[in-house]
C-alpha cells in the first residue's frame, strides 16, 4: 500500500491564534501512526512558534485530547515541541486535538484492518561523504527495523543550530520508501548536526570538520636557484635553499592571514 502526497499532508495540520504576552502564534500538529494487529498507536507531536519569522516558544503547556477527553499535558521544550503517544487504539477513526491558551488544532487518523503495518525502527545509520574542496557534505540517514528491512515514512528531527535560515535550524523530515533521507550541507567551519528518530530513543550527533587549511594551502613556490645560489660548499648551497623556501612560505602565510577575514563563504 503506497502512501500518496495527500495522505502525508493529511497527517499534519496547523492553525494560528493569539496568546497574551506572546502575540500571534502558529501551532502545528503532526500524527505518526503505527499500525498494529488490533488497531495501533499514534504519536502526536506539537510545534509552537511565533507566526512571523518562526521562533520556537518554550515553556507553554500543551493539552492533548483524544476525542472529547483530555488525556495529558506536556510542556514545550526549547524547540517549541511537545509530544504524547496514544497507545492501544482500536480500529476506526480517532480525533486527536491539542490546545494551548485557547489556540487549538485537530487531526484525525483511521486504523483499518487492511492498512500496512509500519514497523518501529531499531537501527539508525548516518553517513557523511565530503564533496569537493569547499567542505560540502552529502549526508544520508538510514533507518532499519530489527529484521533489517528499511523503515519508510518515519519522521526524523534534524537540529542544525548553525543553519543560516532560522526556520531550518530545527525541522522534521521523513524517510522515503527506501528508509533513507538525504540532504546536502556546506559549512566553512566545524559544525555539529543532531539527528533524532521521533518516537524512539535513537539519535546521532554528526560532527562535520569543515574545510581544512591543508585543502586550501598552496605548496611553497621555491624560486629556481641562481648561479650565486649554487656557489660554495654543499652546506652553503643547502642553507641558501632552506632560506629561499622558508621566505616563500612566510610570504604565503602572511597573504593567507590578510585574505582570511574576507574569505568565509555563506552557509547553505
Amino acid at each position: 500500500m503506497r502512501e500518496t502526497r495527500q495522505e502525508r499532508e493529511d497527517e499534519m495540520s496547523s492553525t494560528t491564534g493569539y496568546i497574551g504576552g506572546v502575540g500571534q502564534v502558529r501551532i502545528t500538529l503532526e500524527l505518526t501512526p503505527q499500525q498494529a494487529e488490533t488497531g495501533g498507536d499514534i504519536l502526536a507531536t506539537t510545534i509552537l512558534t511565533t507566526e512571523r519569522n518562526p521562533v520556537p516558544i518554550e515553556g507553554h503547556t500543551i493539552v492533548f485530547y483524544l476525542g472529547a477527553s483530555e488525556v495529558a499535558s506536556e510542556q514545550t521544550n526549547v524547540d517549541g515541541r511537545a509530544s504524547y503517544a496514544f497507545t492501544n487504539l482500536s480500529f476506526g477513526t480517532h480525533a486527536v486535538s491539542v490546545q494551548t491558551a485557547g489556540v487549538h488544532v485537530t487531526q484525525r487518523h483511521t486504523f483499518t484492518k487492511t492498512a500496512e503495518k509500519i514497523k518501529v525502527p531499531a537501527n539508525l545509520k548516518v553517513y557523511a561523504h565530503p564533496e569537493g574542496p569547499a567542505a560540502e557534505y552529502f549526508i544520508s540517514v538510514e533507518l532499519f527495523g530489527e529484521d533489517k528491512v528499511p523503515t519508510k515514512r518515519w519522521p526524523l528531527e534534524i537540529k542544525d543550530t548553525e543553519h543560516p535560515d532560522a526556520a531550518q535550524r530545527v525541522r522534521v523530515e521523513h524517510t522515503g520508501d527506501d528508509g533513507a533521507h538525504r540532504f546536502m550541507v556546506a559549512t566553512n567551519r566545524s559544525r555539529a548536526i543532531f539527528i533524532s528518530v521521533v518516537g524512539t530513543p535513537l539519535d546521532y550527533t554528526l560532527r562535520l570538520a569543515g574545510p581544512t587549511r591543508r585543502e586550501f594551502q598552496q605548496p611553497p613556490d621555491v624560486p629556481e636557484p641562481t648561479a650565486d645560489d649554487l656557489r660554495g660548499s654543499w652546506r652553503e648551497i643547502t642553507k641558501r635553499a632552506w632560506q629561499r623556501g622558508s621566505a616563500d612560505l612566510r610570504k604565503q602565510r602572511e597573504e593567507q592571514k590578510k585574505g582570511g577575514a574576507g574569505n568565509e563563504s555563506s552557509l547553505v
